[in-house]
């Protein structure tokens, strides 16, 4: 219904991916020795941390949100790792959530740090999807990235919401939850004013609203 709305078809057909690096705010939950070890074997490859990791480039502690999004801004998949993930061994979590959930998805656009063949055959190969990487023109000035921005469009709608301005949540389970419930009610405020006909809540252009002058203060005599 919200891409009906937009005039646009109710399947996508392309997406927007990216990666959010959050400092976390909890510790790593105590476990026992043999619990750790058991853990350190069985682990899969690609997570350094259950929990949380460190970011070398960015230089946080913490946790990575790679999310995926429409052409209007709507989550379609989300991952929540530990930040010493990188953004291509999320992207390939990602691409399977993709995968079992919309089978249209052709192509998806990503930023210079999903660059590489490795990670363009993967998506090709499992989910029949083409990464387009959207380079930066000029590094040193302002330019809207072709279809690329609506990601981080809605990582500053999820930033609106102080429960994920760091990651508070003991388990990546939990921060997923945090992240959904927050889309929900995003989703849910934008189909009430769908349904009640309100126009889109215009936040730029146009004249700001002023507020009403106040009566001058009287010293007295």
């Amino acid at each position: 219904m919200f891409r009906a709305s937009r005039g646009r078809q109710p399947r996508c057909t392309s997406a927007a991916i990216s990666c959010q690096s959050t400092w976390s705010a909890t510790a790593p939950a105590r476990t026992s020795l043999s619990s750790r070890l058991t853990w350190s074997l069985e682990r899969p490859l690609i997570t350094a941390s259950p929990r949380r990791g460190y970011h070398g480039g960015k230089k946080i502690t913490g946790r990575g949100r790679h999310v995926a999004v429409d052409t209007e801004g709507w989550l379609l998949a989300l991952v929540v790792t530990a930040a010493s993930v990188s953004d291509k061994a999320g992207a390939k979590i990602l691409l399977i959530k993709l995968f079992d959930a919309l089978s249209t998805l052709k192509v998806m656009w990503a930023d210079t740090g999903y660059n590489g063949k490795p990670l363009a055959r993967y998506a090709q190969a499992a989910a029949a999807i083409t990464v387009e990487v959207v380079a930066r023109t000029s590094p040193h000035s302002f330019r809207v990235l072709r279809r690329r921005w609506v990601v981080e469009r809605t990582f500053g709608w999820l930033m609106r919401y102080r429960r994920l301005a760091r990651d508070y949540e003991r388990t990546t389970a939990n921060s997923e939850a945090m992240i959904y419930w927050a889309t929900v009610i995003i989703m849910t405020r934008r189909l009430a004013r769908y349904e009640n006909g309100q126009p889109p809540i215009q936040r730029w252009g146009g004249e700001r609203a002023r507020l009403p002058q106040q009566a001058a203060l009287s010293t007295g005599s």
